[in-house]
This record gives C-alpha cells, structure tokens and sequence, in this order.
C-alpha cells in the first residue's frame, strides 16, 4: 500500500480513548491506493490488529461483514462500541476508512423530567432528540399543575421541573435547599382566534382587550368586521399565562374578565387552543405560542399594534425556567448533559422550533457558569 505516493504497510493508528466519559469520537481518513490494492487486505490489517493492540484494551471484535460497497467491522467493550468503515471508491484510487466511538451511558440513565404549562413545547422538543441518542427519559405527556410539579420535585420523584420563575419560587418555598435554576428561554404569549376567522388576524390591543371582555360579537370590536359570535377561551385563575392576560394586556383589570360572557377557562395553552379557539369560528384565546404551533392547523396568532411574537419589543412574555436540585445535576450525568444541551445557544433544538426567544448573552453566561460549578463540586 502506499500513503501520499509513499510505501506503508501499517495504517495510521486507532485513537482509543480510554477514559472517556461524554459523547462520540468520530475520524475520517482518506488513503491513497495504487490501483491493484482491494478493500480486503485493508480489512485483514484492522482484524489483525484487533487480535493485538485493540484486544489488550480490552476490545473485541463483534463482527466482520462486507456488501458490494462496504466493509464494516464492529469492536466492541464494556465501555463503548467501535466501528469502522471501509468504502469502495475505486474509481478515485482510494479508500475510505471512517472510526466512531460511543461511551456509554453511565449507571444512571433515565431522568424523571415534569414540565408544566410554560415552555412545554420546548422542553418536548429537546426530549425528543435527546432520546435519539439513547437516554431514556421519562417526561409527563401534556402540561401539569405548578404545584404538582414543585411537590415532585421536593419528594425527589422529579429531577427537573420546567415552568415559570413562579414554579421556581414555590419550588423556592417549598424546599429551598440546594435548589438551582436555570432561565432557558422567553416564550411568547399569544392571543390566538380561529383559524376560519380572516377579518381579525390583525388588531390594536384596544380590540384585542375589547375582544377578550366585553364584546359579545365581532361586529362589537369593529362595525367592518362580521355580527360572529365570540366564544373566549381563557387561562385558569392563578396560572402564569393568566397573570401576564391580566397584567400585562389588560393593565391590571382582572375585573374586566369577570364581567365577560361565554368564557371557558382551561388548565393548560395546549386544552385553550384545542378545545377552545378551535372549537367555534368566532373563539378567541390567549395561551403560549408552543401550543398554538402544536395546533397551527386550527388557530392563529393575532398581530398586536403591527408587532409580531418574533420582534424583539413584543411584550406578552414569560420566562421559562428549569429547575432540579446541585446534586441531581452533579450525580446524575445525563440529567447534566441534558440540562447543558438546553443552555447551549447553538444547540440543536432551536428555540424558533417553537417560536422562544433565546436568552440574552449575560444570561446565558450566568447560567453556562452555574451549571459548571454545580457540576464540577
């Protein structure tokens, strides 16, 4: 064989990282082949070495198998899994030879994660693809209560909890020791109409109040918009989503809300867009925008004052928050790795999956470093 125009009759050696703790290790290599050099005496050469070198730490060799356009050999050790590539690609007079290397997970595998209505979307999406690399976790299917989740938390069933900064300050209450929190996002708060309504996709918030509240028509929001009428699908009294209605867009009036008709006040975004907004032509709904996404086939946001959830002076928002304990997240390795994925700005699960905000930079350096010492001690 030859390397570059020179003669070798070894190849570059397997890095075997033997202590490793996190993720994989991938390498690719190109080799320059005279043309009467085949795939399989580059295979006999790994095979051999798995009977010396890889096989004194404490490798073995699974498997050896060849298609028309490959051939793979599997290793494999308490530790890890290797495989190795070799790909026919005579036409270029090389070979491709590709390593990986997956360490295992550690003893603890599975985290026990509750999220509740705030920032549920995100937290799901970030399940997902976490569990595609193998970890289980086992995550509550829709939104719970704030109080139920804080008590899980404090009686060691959970060990990350996902909502609002009032989920942490009742976690705070509760069992205030070594808790740590992480501020994760910003989520959009949506009001949401039908999506058979195309008179009100955009209002002032003076019709989106009148809307919410005293209308009992459309035709009362606006004479140009249809006699329709509006069925309101609202946040229960006490959640976060329904402080922000009551605080934010409707300036601290909760007596407002009490007045109106036909309202229907559900538990979590996803039941106010589902079983609400989605129900009537006519119906109208405030929830955060992961559950309007979630039902974007039947409902839509309504553009406040001309300002959309993706402007930045947008000002219906929550914070979203995770919160579990510094010895959960120092014992248990994969809840660590999951909780760095979540505060990665580049990660993978982009917030605009779920139309969140990222954290500002000052933030997410607070929250890189608060993770590391908890890790770390």
């Amino acid at each position: 064989f030859q390397l570059s125009g020179e003669p070798w009759t070894a190849f570059p050696q397997i890095p075997l990282p033997t202590d490793a703790q996190l993720s994989q290790f991938f390498l690719d290599q190109n080799f320059e082949l005279p043309v009467d050099s085949d795939r399989d005496a580059i295979a006999q050469l790994y095979e051999e070495l798995a009977a010396g070198e890889l096989a004194a730490t404490g490798w073995t060799l699974e498997s050896s198998s060849r298609s028309d356009v490959r051939h793979s050999l599997i290793w494999s050790r308490p530790s890890g899994q290797s495989s190795v590539g070799i790909s026919d690609v005579s036409s270029l007079n090389k070979v491709g030879v590709s390593f990986s290397f997956n360490t295992a997970v550690p003893a603890i595998t599975e985290i026990n994660l509750l999220f509740s209505d705030v920032g549920s979307g995100q937290v799901e999406v970030l399940v997902d693809q976490v569990s595609l690399n193998g970890l289980s976790i086992e995550a509550n299917d829709r939104e719970m209560d704030e109080a139920a989740a804080v008590s899980a938390l404090c009686d060691g069933t959970a060990d990350l909890i996902s909502g609002s900064p009032a989920l942490a300050a009742a976690a705070r209450q509760q069992c205030p020791e070594g808790l740590v929190e992480f501020t994760v996002a910003q989520v959009p708060l949506v009001v949401a109409i039908n999506q058979e309504n195309d008179w009100a996709r955009s209002m002032t918030t003076a019709e989106a109040i009148a809307a919410l509240t005293t209308a009992q028509t459309w035709a009362d929001v606006n004479p140009a918009w249809p006699d329709t009428p509006i069925l309101r699908a609202l946040p229960a009294t006490g959640t976060a989503v329904y402080e922000v209605l009551v605080n934010e867009l409707l300036g601290e009036d909760a007596a407002a809300l009490s007045g109106a008709a036909n309202v229907f006040q559900f538990n979590t975004g996803f039941d106010v867009i589902w079983n609400g907004v989605s129900s009537e032509a006519g119906a109208i709904g405030f929830a955060p925008i992961d559950a309007l996404l979630e039902n974007a086939d039947e409902a839509t946001a309504v553009q406040l004052d001309g300002r959309t959830t993706d402007d930045d002076a947008y000002p219906l928002k929550l914070t979203l928050v995770l919160v579990t304990r510094d010895t959960t997240l120092r014992d248990n390795l994969p809840l660590a790795a999951f909780v760095g994925q979540a505060l990665l700005p580049d990660t993978d699960v982009a917030p605009e999956l779920v139309g969140y905000q990222p954290v500002d930079s000052a933030t997410r350096q607070r929250n890189e470093a608060l993770w590391l010492e908890s890790v770390e001690n």
